[in-house]
């Protein structure tokens, strides 16, 4: 309820963005004549094509917007992949360096300018893999293509497969995942991660824009072993005020951001907070 207070005397001045898992928001978003996009696979939902390179850069170290993205895939694919190894990842990444060129997309792209269209999906990425490995026969290309079938052209291909489908149009979006209780954690903490990474290009998008970022239940992003997705979390809390933006994170326990792997960025994080309520 507080931070639906909140949300309250913040719409009439701010765009508002909620991450929204087990459909809390979805009455009061109605109610404020907003919108609800359905991001948890179902076939009438919405889309965020991971592969689609998300525009904003990076202020800090000026790395482009597919550097960053590549970036982004990594975790999302680590999220999902755990046991890929380190030689793995690095061929995975020069796929994508492939993949993208295929498509024209280079770090001298500008990204501003492509349509959601102009981006490869995830069935583009498993059928140029299998090309690949029809090529050189390589065991680490059969082992990719073995774990990424079911997002691509699988049984979970409704989550990920296909064109960005989706627009933020009003003052308050939410984007229920709510009905993804029946997939693996994985699934639901990579697309935790998709959302986040969508939701931050549009919080940094317009200076002028007052915007705000509701991440509820944001304990189901957090992996010891991946400490990444926190990390962007402290980030994305550390830029927004550059971009007149805010971020409100919330969590059942405290507990879950100071595992000793990534109390770094979980104590950086509360450290980092302008307000904190605790119940």
């Amino acid at each position: 309820m507080a931070v639906k207070h909140m949300i309250l005397n913040e719409i009439p001045t701010t765009k508002i963005l909620i991450i929204d898992v087990e459909n809390e928001y979805n009455h009061l978003c109605k109610k404020l004549n907003g919108k609800v996009i359905e991001c948890d696979g179902i076939d009438s939902g919405g889309v965020l094509n991971p592969l689609q390179v998300r525009i904003n850069r990076d202020d800090e170290i000026g790395k482009n917007a597919l550097s960053l993205h590549f970036q982004f895939l990594e975790t999302f694919f680590q999220i999902l992949y755990p046991s890929l190894t380190e030689i793995e990842f690095s061929k995975l990444d020069l796929i994508f360096e492939k993949l993208y060129a295929k498509f024209n997309i280079t770090k001298e792209t500008d990204i501003s300018k492509l349509k959601n269209t102009d981006f490869p999906i995830l069935e583009d990425l498993y059928f140029f893999i299998d090309n690949e490995n029809k090529k050189h026969q390589d065991a680490v290309y059969e082992k990719l293509l073995a774990l990424i079938r079911p997002i691509c052209i699988g049984q979970a291909s409704s989550i990920w497969n296909g064109y960005t489908n989706i627009e933020v149009d009003t003052r308050i979006t939410t984007f229920n995942t709510s009905t993804m209780q029946k997939f693996q954690i994985q699934y639901k903490r990579a697309q935790y991660y998709n959302i986040l990474s969508y939701a931050w290009d549009i919080l940094s998008k317009d200076v002028n824009e007052r915007t705000m970022l509701v991440a509820d239940e944001c304990h189901i992003l957090i992996d010891p072993n991946i400490p990444q997705t926190l990390e962007y979390v402290r980030y994305i809390s550390k830029m927004a005020r550059k971009h007149n933006s805010s971020i409100c994170v919330i969590s059942q326990s405290i507990e879950d951001y100071l595992n000793e792997k990534i109390r770094l960025y979980g104590q950086s994080l509360l450290a980092n907070s302008t307000n904190k309520l605790f119940f």
